[in-house]
Order: structure tokens, then C-alpha cells, then sequence
């Protein structure tokens, strides 16, 4: 309820900017995928905003009086505070580089709902499946966060996705590899959905980088880790984008270890 209120709070001062923000994750699965939202821990709120609103964006919530957490990262996302909930504004799908899935691409297909009990715009079904399938593998998958894996075996099992609209999404967004290795994952697991879902993807596109992942996907983060982690597009042009925007992170946190550290 507090994550809420605070999303109907960014999104009137954000819809007053004229800015489209669309709210994923926790806030959207709990009240789509579980039957009691409360089932469905939230960490934080999250909502993406085209890269282009970003400036206008932060300008608002400032005016606001809302307190930022931490500075813009040289990918394009800034923490606030909220009513005593941290709101993650964001401009990317996932971190650059993991597919070719856009928040353009994800506010024009969004739709208008009141689910929240009040109207927001929603994600496409299949667009939110694929930004879950991207977070699990984007948070090592093996230790990703328990209500990020669960939304994604509830996810290809929601009737609005479906197993041939959402290998055909993975397709379009160029994320056949990241998309193998959380199948692969969550198969070895025990779940049959995606063990189908890794059927019809057929064999990974890339099997050296494949085995690399399975290799490490259990052992602790390292530098290892994250570079294999960021060639996992399905072209040179995503390995090329995730490799320099890891740098510039590692960069962000040396040049500034005060602002780019969250303070919540």
C-alpha cells in the first residue's frame, strides 16, 4: 500500500511534467501474478521513463521536495525517496547491452489500467515478461532475489503471455542467450514451463559462452562474472554496449564514491 501511494505521488508530478512512466516489477506483479499482493515482497518501486525525460524528470521530482538517494549513473537512472519508499527511476529495460528491448518500445505498448486502484499505464504482458527474464539474469540468476525467480515461473505461466508470444518477444528482442541460460536454470530447478520454453528456444547461440555461464552461475560475484554476464546479447553490437556501460559504472564509482554509494 505505501509503494502505492508513493507511485500515484511520482506519476501525478511526473504526468504534470508531461512525462510517460511506466511502473514494473514488484508494484505490477503483485497485483497481476499473485492473488494476495502482499504475497509478493517489494524492496523498492520501480519505474522507467524514456531516456529523452530523464532531464525533465529529475527536474520535477526536485521541485518536489523529494530526496535523491544517490547521483544519476552514467546509465540513466536516478534513486529517490518518496514517502518513505525508494522509487528507482530508470530509462533502460535492463542494464544496456542485454537485448535490443526498449522503454520506448514499452511505453508505446503499454495500456491504461486502474489495477493499482487508480489509472497508470501497464505493461505489455510479454514486454514485462521479458524485462523479468532480463532482471533474473541480470541478478546472476542463481542469486537472484526469491520474489524475482518466482515472478518468473509465475510470468510464462500467465495466460495473457503464453509460451509462443513470449519465445517470439525473446526473439524480437534479441535475447536468445539470456533467455537459454535462465530457461536452462530454472529447468535444472525443477520447473516444466521453462524446461519447454528451453525446448523451443532450441540449443543456446552461443554454447562456449553457455557452458562459461553455467560454470560460474554458482560461485561468488567476480570480475569474471559481470564480464561474461555483459556479452550475453545476441550480437557484437550488445556486447560492444554492455562492455562500455560497465566501464563507465566502474568509472562513475571511482571518480565519485560518495554519490554513486545508495543512501536509504
Amino acid at each position: 500500500m505505501a509503494a502505492r501511494a508513493s507511485l500515484l505521488t511520482v506519476l501525478t508530478v511526473l504526468d504534470r511534467a508531461g512525462i510517460r512512466a511506466l511502473p514494473v516489477k514488484g508494484v505490477v506483479t503483485g497485483a497481476w501474478l499473485y492473488g494476495d499482493p502482499s504475497e509478493r515482497p517489494l524492496t523498492d518501486l520501480d519505474v522507467r521513463v524514456a531516456p529523452r525525460d530523464l532531464d525533465r524528470a529529475e527536474a520535477a521530482l526536485a521541485a518536489a521536495g523529494f530526496q535523491f538517494l544517490a547521483g544519476r549513473s552514467p546509465t540513466g537512472n536516478v534513486v529517490v525517496e518518496v514517502g518513505g519508499v525508494m522509487v528507482d527511476l530508470e530509462t533502460h529495460a535492463g542494464p544496456p547491452g542485454l537485448g535490443r528491448l526498449t522503454v520506448e518500445q514499452m511505453l508505446d505498448r503499454a495500456t491504461t489500467r486502474a489495477t493499482l486502484g487508480f489509472p497508470t499505464l501497464w505493461p505489455d504482458p510479454v514486454d514485462h515478461a521479458l524485462l523479468l527474464t532480463i532482471n533474473v539474469f541480470k541478478d546472476k540468476i542463481a542469486l537472484a532475489a526469491p520474489w524475482s525467480l518466482e515472478d518468473a515461473r509465475r510470468v510464462v505461466r500467465a495466460p495473457e503471455v503464453g509460451r509462443a508470444a513470449f519465445v517470439d518477444g525473446v526473439r524480437r528482442a534479441k535475447i536468445a542467450q539470456i533467455a537459454w541460460l535462465v530457461a536452462d536454470a530454472m529447468a535444472r530447478a525443477g520447473d516444466d514451463e521453462w524446461r519447454r520454453i528451453r525446448d523451443d528456444l532450441g540449443p543456446p547461440p552461443r554454447r562456449v559462452h553457455a557452458a562459461m555461464s553455467r560454470w560460474l552461475e554458482r560461485r561468488p560475484a567476480s570480475t569474471a562474472a559481470r564480464l561474461v554476464a555483459r556479452v550475453a546479447g545476441d550480437g557484437p553490437l550488445d556486447w560492444a554496449r554492455g562492455m562500455r556501460a560497465a566501464a563507465q559504472i566502474e568509472l562513475w564509482k571511482l571518480r565519485d564514491p560518495v554519490g554513486s554509494v545508495l543512501r536509504f
